[in-house]
This record gives structure tokens, sequence and C-alpha cells, in this order.
């Protein structure tokens, strides 16, 4: 599992493009981790769990989407 904080994005928009790109996502919310969400000082991240079956193209588009997301 990979949690990504995306400065300028709210949750429910930036899922949204991203699953419009087929890059399924969720958000983990501030109660899911009390503790660390705190001490990083972010309400939510971003939350990616690539498995097995996801090729390497798979993977390398949603980075190259986040990447792009953030820019924007």
């Amino acid at each position: 599992i990979v949690t990504v904080e995306m400065p300028g994005w709210e949750p429910s928009p930036l899922v949204a493009e991203l699953r419009s790109q087929n890059i399924h996502t969720s958000v983990a919310s501030r109660s899911s981790a009390l503790i660390d969400f705190r001490k990083k000082g972010v309400s939510w991240a971003l939350r990616l769990s690539p498995h097995y079956y996801n090729t390497e193209a798979e993977i390398e588009e949603a980075a190259k989407a986040l990447q792009r997301l953030a820019r924007s």
C-alpha cells in the first residue's frame, strides 16, 4: 500500500479524476491514522494498492498521472 499527499486537491475530485483514467484508488482519512497524520500535518492521503496482477506499465501510468495532477 502506498499513500500519497496531493496538495491542492480535495479527495473526491482527485479520486474521480484518477478513476476516469482507470486508476482505482481510495482515500485514507485522518481518523484512520490519527497519530501518523497529526505528526505529518495532513488530514487525508490518497491510497494506492498495487498488487501482483498489476503490470509495470500500469504502475508507471499511475505514477505519471499523479505527477501530471500534482502540477495542475
